[in-house]
C-alpha cells in the first residue's frame, strides 16, 4: 500500500496540542467543510456508546487525484487554496486541506475517507496510521523521515522534511460514498476518547438536546450560549 507522507510543518501544527479533545479533533473537519463551500455538516458520535464517528458534508469534495497528491506530501506543504477561486458566500478561508484528516487521526488508528466532487473522479480510501509513529520519528536516522524540497505559500521551493505516518488503500466506491461532498468514518475510536465523550455527558452544564427540532430550539438551544 502507498505510504502517507506529511510535511513536518503539519506535524508541528498538530503536536501543539490542538487535537487533545474530541471537540477540537472535529473542529478542523468543520473548517475543511466550510472551505469546501458546504452548507451542511452532519456529525454522528454514535451517542451514547461513542464507538464510531462519522462526519459528512455537502461541500465541493475533492477528486481521486487530489487525494493522492495530499497523501504524497501535500499535507502541510503550503497554505490551503492560495491559488484557487474565492469561496462562495464571501467566506474567508480558515482551514488547511488535509490537516483535518490528521486531526481526526488523533482519536483512532484508522478511518475511511470518501468524496464525490462536482467534476472529476470520486474515491473511497482506508487510511491506516503507524503505531508509535512519533517515537519512531524521534529516533536518529529514522526510516520514517526523508529530506524533500517543498513549496511555500508564495510558491518558492525550500528544503524540508517529509514524514511517513501511515498507509492508504483505495476501496471500491460501490462500498459507499456521499451523494455530494466528503465523508469520514472512524470505526475504531480509541478507548481514551470514547471515555472522554462519555465523561462529557457528566459535565455540570451538560444539557441533553431533544431530538424534535422545535423542542430542541425552545428548550435548550435558545437558552444556551455555547454547545
Amino acid at each position: 500500500m502507498p505510504e502517507i507522507q506529511v510535511h513536518e510543518r503539519a506535524l508541528a501544527h498538530l503536536s501543539r496540542g490542538l487535537y487533545r479533545s474530541p471537540a477540537s479533533a472535529l473542529r478542523e473537519l468543520v473548517s475543511n467543510a466550510w472551505d469546501a463551500n458546504a452548507t451542511r455538516v452532519d456529525i454522528d458520535t454514535n451517542f451514547p456508546n461513542f464507538f464510531q464517528l462519522s462526519i459528512t458534508d455537502n461541500g465541493d469534495g475533492f477528486t481521486h487525484g487530489e487525494f493522492e497528491s495530499l497523501m504524497r506530501g501535500g499535507i502541510g506543504n503550503s497554505i490551503k487554496r492560495t491559488d484557487s477561486a474565492p469561496l462562495k458566500y464571501n467566506r474567508p478561508t480558515i482551514g488547511r486541506l488535509g490537516i483535518g484528516m490528521l486531526g481526526i487521526a488523533q482519536i483512532c488508528g484508522s478511518f475511511i475517507v470518501s468524496s464525490k466532487p462536482k467534476l472529476g473522479r470520486p474515491f473511497r480510501a482506508r487510511i491506516k496510521l503507524y503505531d508509535l509513529a512519533k517515537e519512531k520519528m524521534d529516533k536518529k536516522d529514522s526510516e520514517l523521515v526523508h529530506e524533500a524540497r517543498t513549496t511555500t505559500a508564495d510558491g518558492q521551493e525550500v528544503p524540508g522534511k517529509i514524514v511517513d505516518v501511515g498507509t492508504y488503500d483505495f476501496e471500491d466506491v460501490k462500498l459507499g460514498i456521499p451523494a455530494k461532498g466528503t465523508a469520514i468514518i472512524v470505526d475504531d475510536v480509541t478507548p481514551i476518547f470514547t471515555l472522554a465523550f462519555k465523561d462529557s455527558l457528566k459535565f455540570e452544564e451538560y444539557k441533553p438536546v431533544d431530538k424534535e427540532w422545535k423542542k430542541a430550539v425552545t428548550g435548550v438551544l435558545n437558552k444556551t450560549s455555547s454547545l
